[in-house]
């Protein structure tokens, strides 16, 4: 999960966002500071102070809301790195443009992952392992 690796790798302060109430309960009863908030929302981008964030990674699928997450953000003169993921060519290209530091393939990564999945689960002789 993103929210692990980046507190695991950076040491600093993690906060997540989720519009589902569900979502941001189970979370936190993993410990995890996640916030109740709607990026779709114009209130929540007028409300955010953006203080020390340094860093907002967009791990929404839906590219529109992704597309209008980064443009809010560029109008807020936000002065941190903004991540994203798109699923195509003409979305990543749509967000770097829009302003988006770094745009993460979906499909193509999540293909290399799962390469890299069956690889490790391969024995030598060419079987799975049961792991």
């Amino acid at each position: 999960m993103t929210y692990d690796f980046m507190a695991a790798k950076f040491g600093k302060k993690v906060l997540g966002l989720d519009a589902d109430y569900n979502v941001v309960i189970a979370h936190k009863q993993l410990r995890r500071e996640v916030i109740l908030g709607d990026v779709t929302d114009s209130g929540f981008w007028e409300n955010l102070e953006q203080g020390n964030i340094t860093l907002v990674i967009l791990t929404i699928t839906n590219h529109s809301v992704n597309r209008f997450a980064v443009t809010r953000l560029k109008q807020s003169h936000f002065g941190g790195k903004i991540a994203a993921v798109g699923h195509y060519e003409d979305e990543i290209k749509e967000l770097r443009e829009l302003g988006a530091n770094s745009v993460f393939n979906l499909y193509e990564e999540a293909g290399t992952g799962f390469a890299e999945h069956v690889c490790k689960v391969m024995k030598g002789d060419g079987k799975f392992n049961k792991s």
